[in-house]
């Protein structure tokens, strides 16, 4: 009886211990696993942010990027297939196509074209219609900055005359080099009196080797 007894504490004793191993091995495992859920295993918006490129496109304009009153989106330019495609020669006026919705007019502007020059290597980017006469201006003249337009290039209209700041596009004193004709004087003197109507521009950058704007959301 005494042996029998014996072995029946060793067995007790056994299970009493096997269990303790089990539970201290469950616990473990669990605190293994929070730990790694809130260390170890990032969360689903951080994997997705993480992934996502922080970068902003380089600006083209010399300048930082202007802050606007509008919330911008940056957007690559569906018609400029690289860099080398931006207009080189100085101080003459190109459009191009951008295809961003938000400048398409089925009316006016079905491409949703932009204005670009360049000046001493900057390049400015603005509508491709005056704002105030609404001819394209693929034939605006570009003129040295003044001390009103500070360090930047101004735009003029070929067809009203009308005198912008290039990279920020607010209305200028027109400018006096423009030598205008019979008509041209006329539509000056017509619009001279307009309302002040700035030019809408747009920023342009460079982002692995894409050409982007930036345009109202």
């Amino acid at each position: 009886m005494v042996t029998v007894s014996r072995i029946f504490v060793s067995l007790t004793f056994c299970l009493t211990v096997a269990s303790a191993y089990h539970v201290g091995l469950s616990t473990l495992r669990t605190v293994r696993s929070e730990v790694t859920m809130r260390k170890g295993r990032p969360s689903l918006k951080k994997t997705i942010n993480g992934g996502m490129s922080k970068s902003k496109p380089n600006p083209m304009g010399g300048e930082e990027i202007i802050q606007r009153s509008k919330p911008m989106q940056w957007l690559p330019v569906a018609g400029v297939a690289t860099m080398d495609d931006l207009p080189k020669e100085e101080n003459k006026v190109k459009l191009i196509n951008t295809m961003a919705d938000v400048l398409m007019d089925a009316a006016i502007n079905p491409q949703g074209s932009v204005a670009v020059t360049t000046f001493e290597g900057n390049t400015f980017c603005f509508a491709a219609s005056c704002a105030v006469c609404k001819i394209p201006m693929d034939k605006a003249k570009i003129y040295l900055p003044t001390e009103e337009s500070g360090k930047d290039v101004r735009v003029c209209c070929d067809f009203c005359g009308v005198t912008f700041n290039a990279r920020t596009g607010k209305r200028l004193e027109n400018a006096p080099e423009r030598k205008a004709g019979l008509l041209g004087g006329l539509v000056k003197g017509l619009f001279s009196a307009s309302p002040t109507v700035n030019l809408e521009t747009y920023d342009l950058g460079e982002q692995d080797g894409k050409v982007m704007i930036s345009v109202p959301k």
